[in-house]
């Protein structure tokens, strides 16, 4: 007996949703890609360009949402259509066996849903799989709140909470040092903590280790840990699609730069903080894990371009894809 949650009329609904999520996704990319570029040419900052990226990829989610409700409505008025005529059709070839002899031959129709149904089979498998992975890392992460843990000395905790009055934030954050990170982290919402690699201290100067603890309080002060569970839940929904793929990796990407910027704006030099980085790349590497946030992403290069010129470098590429994709899809 099947359970009301693998019901056909449930499988056909994500499958058609997911077939028109293929075009307009990109669509939905390229609108906001020309959104982002008007911002640009009216010189607004970066954050405002990252709210809008961040908004434009939930957009997704509602309409994806609007198109399953529609989809799953049409399918079960479809298959109960389809159920009757199927009973229709047995009854009159029941007839025709017995008024002739020779036996007619056996027509195989195929459901006009039976495609998208597999499709939406194999969404609920990759989401059962990936979310096991996500809830994985969480765990994982949740694990450095207790384990391999150690206080902070008077001096490094005097900075710290220093920088955090001047961000003005009024929430208890903790300060500590980790021997199982590789470099400065923040997670939690609730309980935000900022930990530290061992040697950090020792290997930056305190005007670069403040660069580093401001970008960090900046990803508290806007909630950044709990937006990313969120954004990270939406890249499980559409992990078929590429174009997600690529305005994640923009978002995170976006959103790095916007605490670059909330610390050049408190002081912080843009030589000085681009000198913090590349101590960074160069003594520590950056955390592979997607839940944490860290001050020392892949995205080495892009950052310190953004921090010495205060402008997001050109990408061509992106816009291009999502029309091609767009085009293929429509």
């Amino acid at each position: 007996m099947k359970t009301q949650f693998l019901n056909p009329e449930l499988l056909e609904a994500i499958g058609m949703t997911i077939f028109h999520s293929l075009w307009i996704i990109p669509i939905l990319y390229l609108l906001f890609y020309i959104i982002d570029k008007i911002l640009i040419i009216y010189k607004l900052d970066v954050n405002i360009r990252y709210w809008f990226k961040l908004f434009g990829y939930f957009s997704i989610f509602v309409f994806c949402i609007l198109i399953f409700k529609n989809q799953f409505y049409l399918g079960q008025t479809t298959y109960k259509q389809n159920e009757s005529i199927h009973l229709q059709s047995i009854d009159l070839q029941q007839y025709n066996q017995s008024t002739e002899s020779k036996p007619t031959e056996q027509i195989i129709t195929i459901h006009p849903f039976l495609e998208a149904k597999n499709i939406g089979l194999i969404w609920v498998l990759g989401m059962f799989i990936l979310s096991i992975r996500l809830i994985g890392m969480y765990f994982i992460t949740m694990k450095l709140y207790y384990v391999g843990t150690t206080n902070l000395g008077a001096n490094e905790i005097f900075h710290c909470q220093k920088l955090q009055k001047l961000l003005k934030i009024n929430r208890l954050v903790q300060f500590k040092c980790s021997s199982l990170i590789r470099s400065p982290i923040t997670i939690g919402f609730l309980k935000p903590i900022i930990l530290f690699p061992v040697q950090f201290f020792n290997h930056l100067e305190m005007k670069q280790a403040e660069a580093i603890i401001l970008h960090e309080l900046a990803h508290i002060k806007r909630y950044d840990y709990l937006i990313n569970i969120f954004q990270s839940i939406l890249d499980i929904v559409f992990f078929y699609h590429p174009i997600v793929w690529w305005w994640s990796k923009e978002i995170r990407k976006y959103r790095e730069y916007s605490c670059d910027y909330t610390a050049m704006n408190l002081g912080v030099t843009n030589l000085e903080y681009a000198y913090a980085l590349t101590n960074l790349q160069l003594f520590f590497q950056s955390q592979k894990n997607q839940l944490v946030m860290n001050a020392n992403p892949t995205s080495f290069r892009d950052r310190i371009h953004f921090i010495l010129y205060k402008a997001t470098p050109k990408n061509y590429a992106s816009p291009i894809s999502a029309f091609t994709f767009s085009c293929v899809f429509s």
